[in-house]
């Protein structure tokens, strides 16, 4: 923790931190920047997530499915990461100091990891023809990402009160 707290120190008193937190708007414009990002991530996640679980129908091939939601959250992770990197200089005891964005940032890694396997599973089949084995597979997959994915939503609120 004591190391923690020495990072904290020399990030909030360097240059950058110092112009991040002197302009009065720069946060609220790059957490809307980050919250857009967020949304669009959610969005095409929980689409793609809820199809592959079976909870919302698609008789599209999965490879289609993949390469209708998948870029949008590759594209938006550059923009998340910008400006998650951005908020933690500007309020890094905020960030830095919570374990709950370190949980936050366990379940990134787990959806990452995820999706990425979601995405190596690829197949020009519908979802329904792929084998029982690989449905099951896949749609466990999908329900821990969503699962993850609410949890991110609740850990992003909670660093506020925590």
């Amino acid at each position: 923790m004591d190391a923690m707290r020495a990072l904290v120190d020399i990030i909030a008193a360097s240059p950058i931190s110092i112009t991040i937190q002197s302009i009065s708007w720069l946060i609220p414009i790059v957490q809307s920047i980050h919250i857009i990002a967020i949304a669009a991530v959610m969005a095409s996640a929980v689409l793609l997530n809820t199809r592959i679980a079976g909870l919302a129908g698609s008789s599209e091939g999965f490879d289609i499915l993949l390469g209708r939601y998948l870029p949008w959250v590759w594209r938006a992770l550059p923009v998340l990461a910008i400006s998650g990197i951005i908020l933690i200089i500007g309020e890094p005891e905020r960030e830095l100091m919570s374990y709950v964005f370190w949980i936050k940032m366990a379940l990134l890694i787990v959806v990452l990891s995820l999706c990425a396997m979601i995405a190596r599973a690829g197949s020009p089949q519908p979802l329904a023809d792929l084998s029982p084995e690989t449905r099951g597979r896949l749609r466990m997959l999908a329900l821990l990402c969503l699962a993850a994915l609410v949890g991110i939503i609740a850990c992003g609120r909670l660093i506020a009160y925590a």
